[in-house]
């Protein structure tokens, strides 16, 4: 990976998930916000996600945004891997995350998608 960062990706989808969450404010009731603290802590996830990302060969990062929940799910897709020490920062990312999968995709490599709350409170 020409070291793309995973928060860039993520980043891109907050702005258009931001601005239709303003346009259909009447959908939720109410208006939202970015939270700048939750929005601080999904950075820190990034950073632990291209650590990941760096140590097996990450190759492309997706980001995307339930447009019902405002859950955020981040993918990588990278080799396979195995880590046997539960003090590993990926532990840290799964306690963190409110769901996790795996799916092999092509031959070696395998897409990790952790979903994370949304960064959007209520005004």
């Amino acid at each position: 990976m020409s070291f793309a960062k995973c928060f860039d990706a993520v980043a891109m989808v907050i702005d258009e998930a931001s601005e239709q969450f303003d346009e259909a404010s009447e959908q939720f009731g109410f208006p939202l916000y970015e939270d700048e603290d939750k929005k601080e802590e999904l950075e820190e996830y990034c950073d632990m996600i291209d650590a990941f990302a760096r140590r097996f060969g990450g190759v492309s990062y997706e980001a995307e945004v339930d447009d019902k929940t405002t859950d955020i799910t981040v993918s990588v897709v990278c080799g396979e891997f195995e880590i046997y020490d539960c003090t590993d920062d990926f532990y840290k990312l799964v306690k963190a995350a409110k769901g996790v999968s795996f799916r092999a995709v092509d031959g070696d490599t395998v897409r990790v998608s952790l979903r994370f709350n949304g960064i959007w409170g209520a005004l």
